[in-house]
């Protein structure tokens, strides 16, 4: 699983239980990913073996996703600021002088 001896020793059966279960959930991942590269290179060899003519030029995977971004505004800006501040456990004072904290 990746854990420091020292590190193994000294949780508690939770903490080792959690440590189990992402361990397979990555694992899991990885499985699939594996199995994805797969079925994607048996379509490669079918492709080349039944019809060589229409053998792709660029892989499946290099397509380029033409994703329109809307550019940020300064109050877009200034939204994920604040909500950074507060996350990381910072104070913010406001023009009234009112103060807000992530007390939740």
């Amino acid at each position: 699983m990746g854990l420091s001896l020292e590190y193994y020793w000294s949780l508690n059966p939770k903490q080792y239980a959690k440590h189990c279960k992402i361990y397979l959930k990555k694992e899991e991942q990885d499985v699939k990913v594996v199995d994805r590269l797969n079925h994607i290179l048996g379509q490669y060899v079918g492709i080349a073996v039944n019809n060589g003519k229409e053998y792709p030029q660029k892989p499946y995977l290099d397509r380029e996703e033409t994703k329109q971004v809307e550019p940020q505004t300064v109050e877009d800006m200034e939204k994920i600021a604040r909500l950074n501040t507060l996350c990381l456990g910072g104070v913010i004072n406001d023009d009234r002088g009112n103060t807000s904290t992530n007390n939740g």
